[in-house]
C-alpha cells in the first residue's frame, strides 16, 4: 500500500479544527493549513497547521516506519486586561489535547484508521500575550505510519 500523506494531514487537521473549550463553549474562528502572522489573520482564535519533517526507520525485510511531524499554531487575543490569557492557553491545550481521543482498542489515535498513532510530542511553546495581548502556542504533533 502506498503511503498518501495528504488524508492522514486533512484528518489530523480535521480533528484540532473542530476542537472547542471553556462555558459557553468556544471554537476556533479562523482555521487554515497554512502558516499566517497574527496581523494577517481575519479572526482569533485562529489555528494554523504547518507540516513538517519526515523520519522513516527500514529494517531488513520491513515495511517502512514514518513519522510524521507538524504543529499546531494557535493565536488568540488577550483583549480583557484584567483576565489570565494563560487560562484561555490552558483550556485550548486541553481540548487539542482531548481532540486525539482514542479511537483504536488499543486506546490510540488513529485518525479514523489512516495511521497507527497520532499524539502531541515535545516542547509546547506558550506565550500567553501578557505584555502585548496577542497569545500563541505552538503544538507540536506526531504520527506514526505504519
Amino acid at each position: 500500500m502506498t503511503l498518501q500523506r495528504e488524508p492522514i494531514f486533512q484528518a489530523l487537521f480535521a480533528l484540532a479544527q473542530g476542537a472547542s473549550w471553556g462555558e459557553p463553549a468556544v471554537g476556533f474562528a479562523y482555521a487554515a493549513r497554512r502558516v499566517r502572522l497574527f496581523d494577517d489573520l481575519p479572526a482569533t482564535p485562529a489555528l494554523c497547521q504547518a507540516e513538517h519533517e519526515e523520519t522513516v526507520e527500514q529494517l531488513a525485510g520491513q515495511p517502512p516506519r514514518r513519522r510524521l511531524s507538524a504543529a499546531w499554531i494557535v493565536h488568540h487575543s488577550t483583549g480583557d486586561p484584567d483576565a489570565t490569557p494563560a487560562t484561555t492557553n490552558n483550556l485550548i491545550l486541553d481540548a487539542l489535547d482531548a481532540a486525539l481521543h482514542p479511537d483504536s482498542p488499543d486506546g490510540g489515535c488513529t485518525l479514523g484508521g489512516l495511521v497507527a498513532h497520532a499524539w502531541i510530542e515535545g516542547k509546547v511553546f506558550k506565550d500567553p500575550g501578557d505584555l502585548d495581548g496577542r497569545a500563541l502556542m505552538v503544538v507540536p504533533v506526531m504520527v506514526l505510519v505504519p
